[in-house]
């Protein structure tokens, strides 16, 4: 069961509550620290993200279309569509030969409120390549080339690539195939439910030396893409990238809908993943940084950068701080 992580308070009083559940797992797949339920099965949504560009990586599509690290990040993302994010996305395009009408991702307005401003002014339309997950379908795309596949339904469970997704994350999380619970995305691909255990286990597999070869190295071109380049797993200010920022590669990290964000601590061989009961990802950053500091790994200097996520303020109407949204759990060391 859950448990609560985060109050907001007003005035002197505690207006209101956030259950989450969180699971700590090191390289060898043990449970290190826990809230609540380490086996609660949810859905992973795109904090999945990471692990679904290796099959590229090992069927060498990064030498192949010679990718950049920006690019292998925002196939990493759910990105604000800033201009460095929209451009990588159809440089990657560029490079594998397709256009922007290939992309099976639907559209939203985006999530960088002055490129929404500049659309609006332009009489643009909000095209999939704004969609925060135009990265990911564009590196499923580059993969459906390699693979000598359609693009048509690349987006459909039972297409090659989409039994690709299935099978890394099948892999890296250890989990049956037969026991991933599939739904569908907000951005029509398929989205994996399985025991939040799991999905830790799989981010502190960055940390592990004893892979397979083939594995580990595409989890450290995950990792290195996704640290020299973290505004474009995000977008400037939001916190998944000013985290990695401010952390300055000692951790690896990518949040998604309903209130899902996992982490990896490489160098302690520790990967991490939090959900949310009620969905709110507002309530990711205090719960993330709080776990850094029970667990240790996070120094003065690092948590100072990072306040503003790890204590909230609550204003009203007037600009006046009213209350605060603050981490309120600790965590049972298994």
């Amino acid at each position: 069961m859950s448990k609560v992580a985060v109050e907001k308070t007003r005035g002197d009083l505690v207006e209101s509550l956030h259950r989450a559940t969180i699971a700590v797992v090191d390289k060898k797949g043990t449970l290190f620290a826990k809230l609540g339920d380490a086996d609660k099965v949810t859905y992973w949504r795109s904090a999945a993200k990471p692990l679904q560009v290796i099959p590229l990586i090992q069927r060498g599509g990064v030498e192949q279309f010679g990718f950049t690290n920006k690019e292998l990040a925002v196939m990493c993302a759910s990105h604000a569509a800033e201009d460095i994010h929209t451009e990588a996305v159809q440089s990657i395009l560029n490079k594998i030969g397709l256009t922007e009408e290939y992309l099976q991702c639907g559209t939203h307005p985006p999530v960088d409120l002055e490129v929404r401003k500049r659309l609006i002014r332009n009489d643009q339309e909000e095209t999939e390549i704004y969609n925060n997950c135009s990265g990911k379908h564009a590196g499923m795309l580059a993969l459906a080339k390699l693979m000598e596949t359609s693009y048509d339904n690349y987006w459909q469970t039972e297409h090659p690539v989409q039994q690709e997704m299935i099978s890394i994350i099948s892999k890296v999380t250890e989990t049956p195939e037969a026991d991933i619970k599939l739904a569908q995305d907000g951005c029509g691909v398929p989205v994996f439910g399985l025991p939040i255990h799991n999905m830790a286990y799989s981010y502190a597999l960055f940390g592990s030396q004893e892979m397979e070869q083939e594995l580990q190295e595409s989890y450290r071109v995950v990792a290195q893409a996704m640290n020299t380049n973290p505004k474009m797993v995000a977008g400037t200010e939001r916190f998944n990238s000013k985290l990695m920022e401010v952390m300055d590669g000692k951790v690896v990290a990518k949040g998604g809908a309903q209130g899902v964000f996992s982490f990896a601590v490489p160098d302690k061989g520790l990967g991490v993943t939090i959900k949310v009961d009620d969905g709110s990802n507002q309530v990711i950053a205090p719960i993330t940084v709080e776990v850094l500091c029970q667990l240790d790994l996070i120094t003065d200097n690092e948590l100072e950068q990072l306040k503003k996520f790890h204590y909230q303020e609550i204003k009203n109407a007037k600009k006046d701080i009213v209350g605060q949204v603050r981490p309120a759990f600790t965590l049972n060391f298994v």
